[in-house]
């Protein structure tokens, strides 16, 4: 009996890790840190937060994330990095679109890759 218990607990736990260790892909809004808890419920005013906004320093220190399903996102220092790239050379005044590959762990995104999304 304990043989058994033993092999359906490390199953569980292997499944459970396995969950964990998926990489999720997420589409959403770029917005910046400051601004996205705050407009993350309205899909309207996530869609027009302004690049120049999110490129301010104030924003830009605080880093940034995707609105998405109605959640804010907040991405690691790689994902800071990358955000901050596509802001620079998007053409868009508002409503950047990315698609992000990454951990998630809560509200959090450790980053692997953003594209802007077409």
């Amino acid at each position: 009996m304990k043989r058994v218990s033993v092999s359906l607990f490390a199953l569980w736990l292997s499944g459970s890790l396995f969950t964990w260790a998926a990489e999720a892909i997420k589409t959403g809004t770029l917005v910046d840190a400051n601004c996205g808890p705050k407009i993350a419920a309205d899909a309207a005013k996530a869609s027009g937060h302004k690049v120049s906004c999110a490129k301010s320093d104030n924003c830009k220190n605080a880093g940034y994330g995707i609105v998405a399903d109605g959640k804010f996102l907040k991405f690691d220092k790689t994902g800071d990095a990358q955000a901050w790239n596509i802001l620079e050379k998007t053409s868009k005044e508002s409503e950047v679109k990315v698609t992000v590959t990454g951990h998630l762990e809560g509200n959090n995104l450790q980053v692997s890759k953003i594209e802007e999304a077409k």
